[in-house]
């Protein structure tokens, strides 16, 4: 399924947010409660450690599709998301993505393809990073 079609789907089920630059979107170890479609502006994804200091982090642009694997897996945000700009977001209930993914295999096997695709990176990073972790000002957004 073509990404702009699988967006448009999901996009359907959701209602539009909007939230200031700076807005905690989700926390990491906060109950997962559905996932995000990113609209416009930028966000930082960071997983922290547990001090609660950022070891890795990433902006993500337009398009970006936040929290699935909380989402999917029925568990708890695995990072944290905050807006570094101003930002317009469609949330999608847990509930809504679990019984779309029940009832369009094509749109579910598109959205476990995105889990996979991130699992593969993440591991790919994680071997990159040597074990004793620079200062953590280097890894936060």
């Amino acid at each position: 399924m073509e990404e702009n079609a699988l967006a448009e789907r999901l996009e359907a089920l959701g209602v539009l947010v909007a939230q200031p630059k700076g807005a905690v979107l989700f926390d990491q170890g906060q109950p997962g409660t559905g996932a995000y479609i990113l609209k416009s502006g930028a966000a930082c994804l960071s997983l922290l450690n547990h001090q609660g200091t950022p070891v890795w982090s990433r902006v993500v642009k337009p398009g970006a599709i936040l929290g699935l694997p909380s989402t999917i897996g029925d568990a708890a945000y695995s990072l944290r998301a905050i807006a570094v700009e101003s930002v317009e977001l469609v949330f999608i209930p847990k509930q809504q993505v679990l019984d779309v993914m029940r009832q369009d295999p094509t749109l579910g096997t598109a959205l476990l393809r995105i889990l996979s695709d991130e699992l593969v990176d993440l591991r790919r990073k994680l071997s990159l990073m040597r074990l004793q972790a620079p200062s953590a000002s280097a890894y936060s957004c």
